[in-house]
Order: C-alpha cells, then structure tokens, then sequence
C-alpha cells in the first residue's frame, strides 16, 4: 500500500520497570523496542511506523486485574479511541502526500 502503516499500543511498564508486571512489562519493552527498530529500518519505505501508550484504560480484563481501582483511574475505550483514528486516518502524522 502507498500509504501502509502499523501502530504498536505500548505500555510505560516496559520502560519503567514497574515491580510485579514481570512478562506483562519484558514484552512491553521488547514491542517497543521492535518499533524502533523498525522506525528505523524502514523510515524510507513509505511504511509509517508508530507506537501509542494509551494509558489505563477500563477493559474488562484491567477490571479483573484491578477490581478495586477507583472508578477515575483508567479511562474508557471511548476516551482513547480518537488518539488511535488520529494515527490511523488521513490526517494522522507523516503522511504520504499525493
């Protein structure tokens, strides 16, 4: 595609080292590192490489990892999905222009 891109959703605790999130955080870190890697290699492919760190966000799989968190902690899927258009839609940034 002309204008193909691949967006990785990150995690602070791949680079925060943050205690108890043991394979949760060492693939965090590794997807990050990959998408640096690949920023990198392939900056002159015309593929857009991004990554987004979305925060905490009220899923039902933070819910039962969290159950007591308080409800103004994480965000909702609503909250963060315009970021994710952002990067992935025609005005998102470095795109192709025709």
């Amino acid at each position: 595609s002309k204008d193909a891109h691949v967006l990785f959703v990150t995690d602070h605790v791949g680079t925060d080292a943050e205690a108890y999130w043991g394979a949760y955080g060492v693939a965090k870190a590794g997807l990050s590192s990959l998408a640096g890697m690949w920023h990198k290699e392939l900056k002159h492919s015309g593929l857009r490489i991004q990554h987004l760190d979305p925060g905490p966000v009220k899923t039902q799989l933070r819910e039962l990892a969290f159950p007591a968190e308080a409800s103004d902690v994480a965000r909702t899927p609503a909250e963060v999905m315009p970021a994710f258009l952002y990067l992935l839609g025609p005005d998102g940034p470095h795109r192709l222009k025709d």
